[in-house]
Formats: C-alpha cells, structure tokens, sequence
C-alpha cells in the first residue's frame, strides 16, 4: 500500500479500510514471537500511486524530490507496471 508502507494488503484483515489491518499484522508477528517464531517482513517498494512534489500523496517525494521514481528520455514518469516506478 502506497500510503501505508508496511500495512498488508487490506482483503487479509477483518477491516480492509481501516486500522485493523496493521494492528491484526502486530498481533499476529507477537503470536508467532511468543511461540518462539521468528518473522522477516520481505517487502518490494517498487510502486508508487503519486509521484511529483505538488501531489499531497506522493510519499517519495517529500523525502527527496525527483530523486525514487524512473523517468523515460522525455523526463516523463516511467508508468509501465500500471503505476509510476520507482528506480
């Protein structure tokens, strides 16, 4: 999720729209803890909804503007993936 990074997929929780889905995700990583489980994250930041420094949901952009996403030989934002890419 773009504007959540770190939240699951929202279709996995008993809420997808709210914050069920990260407070279900923090309680099921203590479960498999107190069983004595370890659990890695494995996460791909490699889309992006918004992208630009006027778009108030581009995420990447406050940190460092013009910096994550692929641009073509035109400067454009690359979009192949359905979404902007990030490099």
């Amino acid at each position: 999720d773009p504007h959540h990074y770190s939240a699951p997929e929202g279709s996995y929780a008993s809420d997808p729209d709210g914050p069920a889905r990260v407070r279900e995700l923090r309680e099921l990583v203590e479960a498999l803890a107190d069983d004595g489980l370890g659990t890695v994250l494995d996460v791909v930041y490699n889309h992006t909804c918004s992208s630009g420094p006027h778009c108030p949901k581009s995420v990447l952009d406050k940190v460092v503007p013009g910096y994550y996403q692929r641009r073509n030989m035109d400067g454009h934002i690359e979009a192949s993936t359905c979404m902007n890419n990030t490099a």
